[in-house]
């Protein structure tokens, strides 16, 4: 339960950054850094926190199993 806590903010910023990616045909803005490579970025760092949590949970799971047996 508590390695959901900890996953559930990165697994928003993924999502931040898909909202940002698919918008990015509506608001085009030629000063400054694109919307959409924010979104790129974050929809990013949202997908390597993703598999990172996974594999900490996979991890777990195994100790726990190890552990059982």
């Amino acid at each position: 339960m508590f390695i959901s806590l900890c996953v559930a903010p990165v697994a928003t910023t993924g999502r931040t950054g898909e909202l940002l990616w698919r918008i990015r045909g509506k608001y085009r803005e030629d000063k400054g850094l694109p919307l959409w490579a924010f979104g790129l970025a974050l929809m990013a760092i949202g997908g390597i926190g993703l598999l990172c949590g996974r594999l900490i949970k996979a991890a777990v799971s195994r100790q726990r199993e190890f552990l059982a047996g």
